[in-house]
């Protein structure tokens, strides 16, 4: 026998209003997790500054190039559009995904249209987001780039790596919202290790390029870390008004 259409509705809005509670503890966290990121990317980036890692720098920069080889450097040249030049079609991809994901939620009653659009943009907003914030951080650092190696030309300033931004953003986004679609361990695991992988090398093809120092790096992962997950906080918030909203609504 199917319940009355009130007691469903009550059951709906109360599962509703756990599930936004046990959310918040996770917001809170995360948070004070960007605020703490935050606080050591500007202690990073005062030390970068007073060029207290020159030493760290040059000193890691001669030991990836002392194991360079022409197949290694064709090979990092190939993985350093990743950060960049792949993740424009990458977005493309994505923003189709998004709108067949709202073409699906219209003629579907349990999924919200606007959440599918934002899962749709999500990746395209996270890792734009990154290019502007690299944009602005670069014009107040002003830090010249390195002249040991340099394999390709650079333009701009060197601190923090705009491509180890934009790609942790991009595919930490993906992974982010394949790893909570799917059930599976073993495929959490391996989306995650990918996007990983991915943007680690797309990190290490920077400094063995001669484009950028490890620090640059270093500075790339700190921020970018706190504006991707600044982004999935916010897209989860706004998620779960949204869904809230939905159910009140039906």
């Amino acid at each position: 026998m199917t319940p009355p259409p009130h007691v469903l509705h009550a059951a709906r809005q109360r599962h509703m209003r756990a599930a936004i509670s046990k959310g918040t503890l996770g917001v809170v966290i995360g948070i004070l997790t960007v605020i703490l990121l935050g606080v050591a990317f500007i202690k990073l980036s005062g030390e970068v500054v007073e060029q207290e890692f020159n030493n760290f720098d040059d000193g890691v920069e001669l030991a990836i190039h002392s194991t360079a080889t022409p197949w290694q450097t064709a090979l990092m040249n190939f993985a350093t559009d990743f950060g960049k030049l792949f993740v424009f079609g990458f977005v493309a991809i994505t923003l189709i995904i998004g709108a067949a994901l709202w073409y699906r939620a219209r003629h579907d009653p349990f999924r919200v249209q606007a959440v599918a659009i934002l899962n749709g943009v999500a990746p395209a907003v996270a890792s734009g987001g990154a290019g502007v914030l690299d944009l602005g951080v670069k014009e107040i650092v002003r830090r010249a780039r390195p002249n040991l190696f340099p394999h390709i030309a650079a333009s701009g300033y060197s601190f923090p790596s705009g491509h180890t931004m934009v790609s942790l953003a991009f595919y930490g986004m993906c992974a982010f919202l394949l790893v909570r679609a799917v059930r599976s361990g073993w495929a959490k695991a391996g989306i995650i290790t990918l996007a990983t992988f991915i943007v680690v090398v797309v990190a290490y093809s920077r400094v063995y390029l001669g484009v950028h120092f490890p620090t640059d790096v270093i500075g790339s992962f700190i921020l970018g870390s706190a504006w991707l997950l600044a982004t999935i906080i916010t897209l989860t918030v706004v998620e779960s008004h949204l869904r809230a909203a939905h159910a009140v609504q039906t």
